[in-house]
């Protein structure tokens, strides 16, 4: 029985982000977008393919991922989970979101993710020296305090954009075993 590529992915898709059974002392959350090419929307700042090299860099260099929080200027009991192998794909910083189960807000979080993935996103906490080019001031991270969870991200468009975008092409639904047979 065929199956096309988009269906295998949709089904995965479909495993990753809606499975409510799922029993993990950790979900991971693949390719949330941490920063994109374009404007801080808000902070007068700009990001471009060196912000963006700049901030890999920095996360690379974090041993156990970089901290998740819900919200800025939030402590230790914010902490939701960790941002790890973060990579550069096309204009975007994305890494893997790795939820902690014991978090007071795991449950929040993964509904969100399944149901409104694009009404929230991570904004980056960061000491920055900009860089002025043009006019324009782009954002130089020097140091990374987190990846926090946001309801209106500066510098993304949500929380999986890709998926969005993925999900929007190939009319995103679940195709049962029948879906598959010729």
């Amino acid at each position: 029985f065929p199956v096309t590529i988009q269906q295998q992915r949709a089904a995965v898709a479909y495993r990753t982000y809606r499975d409510e059974d799922e029993e993990m002392e950790e979900l991971e959350l693949p390719g949330v977008s941490i920063l994109e090419e374009g404007e801080a929307k808000g902070h007068d700042l700009f990001v471009d393919k060196k912000s963006l090299e700049e901030a890999l860099k920095i996360m690379k260099g974090a041993r156990n991922g970089v901290k998740v929080k819900m919200n800025h200027g939030s402590g230790l009991d914010a902490v939701v989970g960790f941002a790890r192998n973060p990579r550069i794909e096309g204009n975007r910083l994305i890494a893997d979101l790795r939820l902690l189960r014991n978090s007071p807000h795991y449950g929040l979080i993964k509904e969100m993710a399944s149901e409104a993935p694009d009404q929230f996103g991570v904004s980056l906490a960061f000491v920055n020296e900009s860089e002025t080019i043009d006019g324009k001031d782009y954002i130089r991270p020097q140091s990374i305090a987190s990846a926090d969870l946001v309801s209106s991200p500066a510098a993304t468009n949500g929380l999986f954009e890709e998926m969005l975008a993925f999900m929007e092409k190939v009319k995103f639904r679940c195709w049962s075993y029948r879906d598959w047979e010729t």
